[in-house]
Parts: structure tokens; sequence; C-alpha cells
């Protein structure tokens, strides 16, 4: 890659978080959300663990975790070559080669992909509707990314047990209608959720997703955090979110992990 900033045919380059992260995206397939920097602020993590993401798209989660948090590695696994073909280029332009490593792959083969108990934490934004359930974008970048036509929830579940230690964490973000399917399916992979934080439009309206922290090989104690709003108003961000949103929740992590700040970054 001699210029990763060099775009190809029908892609943007777009700056998020405040000035902090750049980032390739194609223009007419498939973008992160909103939900990936919700699941982002969610992780934690500490000095020297070593992380795993599945499905890491463009690889916006991953940059944010290596950028900002003190863990030693993130494997970003992608099974389409196009989607890691631009997180690799993403890494390059940011600065984050030498703390994020992409792998293409299947992680529906994921003892060919790495080690077996070697990841202190995995996270993921997993498809959650099924190949019968709503309308199937014609996209195909989205389409695999929206609807479970090649991996479901149980493929992702299985995948994170094998990468992680014991007592090791798995953080993910699914719909919160669907609550009742993910504790089940993670309790048959023998994994436990342990902190649980609600995601709402407003502060009137129901839950719309779900973050989840699930440990494997521990006990049933959950800590339940106060849920997250993220409009107030006429279609304004709440405080909390627009922090997210504009980076100053990731640029105030690293202040208080006395981590350095990212290659990145220079907003305060």
């Amino acid at each position: 890659m001699n210029n990763p900033a060099k775009l190809n045919p029908g892609e943007t380059l777009d700056v998020i978080l405040g000035d902090s992260l750049k980032l390739i995206q194609r223009g007419n397939g498939y973008r992160f959300s909103i939900d990936a920097l919700l699941l982002a602020a969610f992780l934690e993590a500490k000095k020297g663990e070593r992380a795993a993401e599945l499905g890491t798209g463009s690889g916006v989660i991953a940059l944010i975790a290596a950028g900002y948090l003190p863990v030693r590695e993130v494997v970003a696994i992608e099974l389409q070559a196009a989607l890691a073909d631009l997180a690799g280029r993403n890494t390059l332009l940011n600065g984050l080669n030498e703390r994020v490593r992409v792998v293409r792959g299947d992680l529906k083969k994921i003892h060919r992909l790495a080690e077996r108990e070697s990841f202190d934490l995995v996270f993921c934004n997993p498809p959650f509707r099924s190949a019968r359930e709503g309308r199937i974008n014609p996209d195909p970048e989205k389409a695999i990314a929206r609807h479970q036509l090649r991996a479901g929830l149980r493929e992702f579940l299985g995948a994170s047990f094998f990468l992680l230690r014991n007592s090791g964490r798995l953080c993910l973000i699914y719909p919160a209608a669907k609550l009742a399917e993910l504790v089940f399916e993670l309790r048959r992979k023998r994994l436990e959720i342990k902190r649980l934080r609600m995601v709402h439009s407003r502060k009137e309206s129901p839950g719309v997703l779900v973050l989840a922290e699930a440990r494997k090989g521990v006990g049933m104690e959950l800590e339940i955090l106060p849920p997250l709003y993220l409009f107030q108003g006429r279609g304004k961000y709440t405080r909390e979110a627009r922090e997210i949103v504009s980076g100053g929740y990731f640029r105030r992590w690293a202040r208080q992990l006395k981590f350095p700040h990212p290659p990145f970054g220079k907003g305060g």
C-alpha cells in the first residue's frame, strides 16, 4: 500500500471524532453507524491486554480501541475482501499499523485465524436479522453486515468463546428487543453477562439497543448501568451522545488512563 489515502472510485474520506480519525469508506457500500461508536465507548481494557474484533468492517472500532485504550494489540477479523482492504488502509492512514493487525477470514473457521484462548477482550456488532427477516439489501456488503447470511449470533459467540481466555470479556451491541435471545445464546456458549446498558432514542422511548459485556467461565452476578439516551429536544444529541460522536469521550479515556494520545488525534 504505497498511499493508503489515495481513494478508489466510489470511496469517500471522512474525518470523525472531531478531527481525530480519518476513515475511508465506500460511498454506496457498507458505512459505519453510531452503533459502532456506542460499542467503542462501552469497551474497557487493562494495560497490555490483547483484543480482537469479529467483523471489523472498515475498522473504526478496532482503530478507536487501539488508539485510546492501553491494549497491546487489536486483531481485526473481516470476511469480506473489500472491507478487509479498507480496514488495512485505514490502519495505515491513522498510523496504527503496529497496534492493529487486519486478518481476512471466516469466523466460522476461527481456528485457522487465531490461537485458542489467546485474547482478553473480544468485541463485535453481529448481524441480527435472519435471512427471512425484512428486506435484504441488494448491496452485498450491507446485506452481510445486517443479515445473518454468512454467520449469525451463534457463530459470533462460538468464535468469541474460542478466542477468549478464562474470565475474558466479550462486548457487543444488539437490538434490545432480542435481549432474551442474546442471554440464551450466551449461556449456551458458557458466556455470562456481567455488564449491561440499555440505549434509548429519548428518555420517554423504549430501549432500542443493548450494550452487553459477557465473561467466560464466571458466575451470574450482573451490573446494570444507567441508560444511555441519544437525543433530546428536536433531534439534538444529549450531552453524553455528543461527547461520544465528537470524540471527547475517547480523549478523556486516554487522559484518565494516562495513555499516550493516539497518533491520529490532536483535539482536546
